[in-house]
């Protein structure tokens, strides 16, 4: 009895792989979309385990085929005003000392 018990409750595997969702933008957004209209039910499962894993891995590969933002750490000098650089030199010294 034992046996037909434990061979019944074979785990749930899923239709596709890591790989194919992140192959398959239609397969993966289409699984996603199942997963996040019923999180209390399907977010253990392993198509929508797979399916976060494919799009975590795609985002993060959008993100560094992306060009830069285009953000310095100094002012472009030809584009600030001399009242616009000395607010920031002011910013950046300490108050002075209460009297």
């Amino acid at each position: 009895m034992l046996m037909l018990a434990a061979t019944g409750c074979s785990p749930d595997r899923a239709r596709y792989t890591v790989e194919e969702y992140r192959s398959d933008a239609s397969i993966r957004h289409s699984q996603m979309d199942r997963c996040k209209a019923d999180p209390g039910s399907l977010s253990k499962t392993p198509d929508c385990i797979n399916a976060r894993q494919a799009a975590a891995l795609e985002d993060r590969l959008r993100l560094r085929e992306m060009p830069p933002v285009g953000l310095s750490t100094k002012p472009d000098s030809s584009k600030v005003s001399d009242t616009d650089l000395n607010r920031a030199d002011a910013a950046d010294k300490p108050p002075a000392p209460a009297r």
